[in-house]
């Protein structure tokens, strides 16, 4: 009863330190951490570093942008937003796409764009039966696929990739 009151006014980084709260005096503004107070959605665009502090509003998001001028790989937990279905990724210092994103299975727009050190495009992209467009404009230094295959479009990508995928030499 008392918790789960406590859980709908409060953030969990409130809650956190509730031991050392007068929560009858409290307001969420005090927090420099609270999610509530620094906003009811997740930031259009979101940091790698804020990732894990909205996970949990990012769950039913249908788009998300995550950026970092300093990573170099997504966050471990992406694949679980199974409800993504446009994700952009701004990280110029991206050197490869987790195969776990072959597990977002709602995933229909996939936006890499300018992120020029991106080698390869993970083989589990070619078995979501969801997505239609895959953005690579920027990507200079992508090889898998080659840029023969990128110049011809989103299915012919998915289709070199689903062909890898299946140890058959890709056209």
């Amino acid at each position: 009863g008392a918790y789960w009151s406590l859980l709908e006014r409060y953030c969990c980084n409130c809650l956190k330190h509730s031991d050392h709260i007068d929560f009858s005096t409290y307001n969420t503004a005090a927090c420099s951490q609270c999610v509530r107070r620094r906003t009811i959605e997740p930031p259009a665009e979101l940091d790698i570093d804020d990732f894990d502090l909205h996970f949990t509003k990012l769950m039913f998001k249908k788009e998300i942008i995550i950026s970092s001028e300093t990573k170099e790989q997504l966050p471990e937990r992406l694949d679980e937003l199974v409800h993504l279905e446009i994700l952009r990724v701004r990280c110029p210092r991206l050197r490869e796409m987790p195969s776990s994103l072959g597990r977002l299975t709602a995933l229909k727009t996939l936006d890499l764009c300018d992120n020029a050190v991106l080698k390869e495009l993970p083989v589990a992209l070619g078995t979501l039966a969801s997505i239609v467009r895959i953005n690579v404009d920027g990507c200079t230094s992508l090889h898998t696929p080659p840029r023969h295959v990128i110049e011809r479009g989103t299915n012919a990508m998915l289709q070199f990739l689903r062909d890898l995928a299946k140890g058959e030499a890709p056209s």
